[in-house]
């Protein structure tokens, strides 16, 4: 079997990597489709078995997309018989018109509305884009031979958009790059030692919810005057936050990924405080998985497929409310116990029930089935 992922990043993105390998090593032909830009075309690299395509993009905002839209679409119709997985429902769309004229398997894995997203973003403001946006997701979404959704909580939203046959595939856990972390690294610089360190990782974006945390620093630190919180990313409210948290916040920006069990080894626990305002914003993303990796002990809101996935994991407060997020913390930092069970579960849930190399088996045989229809 021969498969083509495209994707409108510059990478496949830490999750979609993992696929990636996984299939190779079953023995699938994996191509994938990356953006760069300046304009610029240059020959495949071969990296861990997954031949990557340049699409060629003009540097200039109005036209960035369609003309990757364009060198995208050519290179996958050059590559004869590959299954094209697309990362997202609007990206689907050259999916769709490659079947169109090749009859060739269109399969789309969503994360999240596309267009839902962008709204809570704040790109995408006018009526008539966001209608725009939906009519390509459903176009994408409905001529699509299968749909693997991240979560469950997708699938309302797949049938409104008349998905044809739907499979359920997560994220992985990567166990195994996050279980041997050192903590004494990130202690000894940033002199955080005999401190209770509490760590968020991720996009400093409203849906994201972080501002609540920043909220719910100050509380923390009133009641478990050790304690500190860790946001480790950007985004355009960390000024905001910055001031929110004050002295019980430590703003270290984006960190790069490989060093993120360092961070997370230090840390006694983890927090997810999504708030999107649509049902259709993923709320699983990369941290989260990353977290039970390193078998931290959560907090999280009750949003999206969070408490279902996670739920033996973690303690799950309502979303926006500052307050309850704080006493949660507040409550695992002073429970010994309590952390203690839900790392045990986080650990479990990272090697058993998000293992990557079953996950991935999931994800093939969803492939094999419409592949062989």
């Amino acid at each position: 079997m021969r498969v083509c992922i495209i994707s409108h990043e510059g990478e496949l993105g830490p999750q979609m990597i993992q696929f990636a390998r996984y299939m190779v090593k079953q023995g699938i032909e994996v191509h994938a489709i990356i953006r760069s830009y300046p304009l610029q075309l240059r020959e495949f690299s071969k990296r861990d078995g997954v031949k990557r395509h340049i699409a060629p993009v003009i540097p200039i905002r109005r036209v960035m997309f369609l003309s990757y839209f364009l060198s995208a679409f050519f290179i996958a119709l050059s590559l004869r018989g590959a299954i094209i997985i697309c990362r997202e429902p609007l990206t689907g769309i050259i999916g769709a018109i490659v079947k169109l004229f090749t009859g060739r398997k269109s399969v789309i894995y969503v994360v999240d509305s596309s267009t839902e997203l962008k709204v809570e973003r704040g790109v995408w403001r006018s009526c008539w884009l966001v209608k725009f946006g939906r009519l390509l997701e459903k176009l994408a979404i409905s001529n699509s031979d299968l749909v693997i959704a991240l979560d469950h909580s997708l699938i309302p939203y797949l049938r409104t958009m008349h998905a044809k046959r739907i499979a359920v595939v997560p994220y992985g856990a990567n166990r195994d790059i996050f279980k041997n972390g050192d903590p004494t690294k990130i202690l000894k610089r940033l002199s955080l030692q005999g401190k209770r360190i509490v760590v968020y990782a991720g996009s400093m974006e409203p849906y994201h919810g972080a501002q609540y945390l920043a909220k719910a620093a100050p509380i923390i630190k009133q009641n478990v005057p050790d304690a500190v919180v860790l946001f480790l990313g950007n985004g355009p409210l960390r000024r905001l936050m910055e001031k929110e948290a004050g002295d019980a916040g430590i703003f270290l920006g984006t960190v790069p990924y490989e060093e993120l069990p360092d961070y997370f080894a230090a840390a006694e626990i983890a927090v997810v405080p999504p708030a999107p305002n649509s049902p259709y914003v993923s709320v699983l993303t990369t941290k989260i998985f990353d977290y039970i990796a390193a078998g931290k002990p959560i907090v999280a809101t009750d949003v999206g497929g969070i408490k279902r996935a996670f739920g033996d994991a973690a303690i799950i407060v309502k979303p926006r409310d500052h307050v309850q997020l704080a006493e949660a913390i507040i409550q695992l930092l002073k429970d010994e116990q309590l952390r203690s069970r839900l790392q045990r579960n986080a650990i479990r849930l990272a090697e058993e029930v998000f293992n990557w190399e079953r996950l991935t088996k999931d994800f093939i045989t969803a492939l094999k089935e419409i592949d062989s229809a």
